[in-house]
């Protein structure tokens, strides 16, 4: 654990001096975007403790066009035929966790999910514009780079959870994937093709998007739907985005091609444990946010189905997140 302080110093040292660069643009967002997420299928119904257990992301982006020295590489990337193009960067510190349904087998049955964990460091670029004849467009590309094995400290933090909950220790850890460093290239494209518009209470979208993952964490294509209805729904394509009260609900699907998953499939430059995975799978999520003004809180339910062969049944997990502009 002094080891994972030592790393948070450290994102806090780069958030602070990373070396900004400014632009002399007008019109674009002069906030910092603070976000925090906590996925844990704690919080699903019913709750479990199992396969994806718990996500930590911490992220920080800059006011629109200032880059901090760590991602400036992403600065030199082209816009990918989005026109109008305003772009935001920033730095995310995040930890995965995966274990199997039972907690108490040491060692963990052969056929079920791996014990792993991945902790990382992310560097966003997200781009805004028009692109396909004047269709609002947002992209998100990440490079995350990190670890995967014990150097993720995933052990330690599950084991001192389960002690602050006084609940059953998890004993199978000395059988996780090994230590081996993490890399992962996320791009995902949304497009805004419907919106009623602002004009009466009763707010409407339909946002399509595609992706894919990149590297030996995960290598994978995903192609997607979400639609939201509510109020005052934020734009998060405009060059501007007002501050105003209200809420929506979103439900979406996508479906994933998975070509490889480290935490699956096992470590990729020497044998581990693994099972054999399905190259297909369907997530669903749903949930509701709240935005006071520059403050929104989410809360989504994520319903995920066989990840690998001998899964008995789907996954799920709940998220939380709070996002604050300042």
């Amino acid at each position: 654990m002094k080891r994972s302080m030592k790393l948070l110093t450290v994102l806090g040292v780069l958030f602070v001096a990373g070396g900004i660069s400014r632009a002399d643009e007008t019109n674009l967002n002069r906030h910092f975007v603070f976000s925090f997420t906590e996925d844990n299928d704690f919080f699903s119904i019913p709750k479990t403790d199992k396969y994806y257990t718990q996500g930590l992301h911490v992220s920080l982006l800059w006011p629109d066009e200032e880059s901090p020295l760590p991602t400036r590489p992403l600065t030199w990337l082209p816009d990918f035929g989005i026109a109008g193009a305003v772009h935001t960067y920033g730095m995310r510190l995040g930890q995965d966790m995966y274990t199997p349904v039972n907690l108490t087998n040491n060692p963990p049955t052969p056929t079920d999910w791996p014990y792993g964990g991945w902790l990382f460091l992310g560097f966003i670029r997200n781009t805004r514009g028009t692109a396909f004849g004047n269709i609002p467009v947002r992209d998100h590309l990440e490079v995350d780079l990190g670890a995967v094995g014990p150097a993720s400290f995933a052990r330690d933090a599950q084991i001192w959870w389960h002690q602050v909950i006084r609940g059953d220790l998890p004993k199978g850890w000395d059988s996780q994937i090994k230590n081996e460093p993490g890399f992962l290239i996320n791009g995902d494209r949304q497009l805004k093709l419907w919106d009623t518009g602002t004009a009466d209470f009763f707010q409407a979208q339909f946002l399509p998007h595609a992706g894919f993952n990149l590297g030996n964490i995960q290598t994978s294509l995903r192609l997607g739907t979400e639609v939201r209805l509510g109020h005052n729904i934020p734009d998060e394509f405009a060059k501007i985005s007002d501050s105003k009260y209200g809420w929506y609900l979103f439900t979406g699907v996508d479906g994933r091609f998975v070509g490889y998953n480290e935490f699956l499939d096992g470590n990729a430059f020497q044998n581990s444990a693994s099972v054999a995975k399905e190259p297909a799978v369907l997530e669903a999520h749903g949930g509701l946010v709240m935005v006071f003004k520059r403050t929104q809180i989410s809360y989504t339910y994520a319903y995920i189905s066989k990840e690998f062969k001998t899964q008995a049944k789907y996954d799920a997990y709940g998220s939380l997140n709070i996002t604050q502009q300042f």
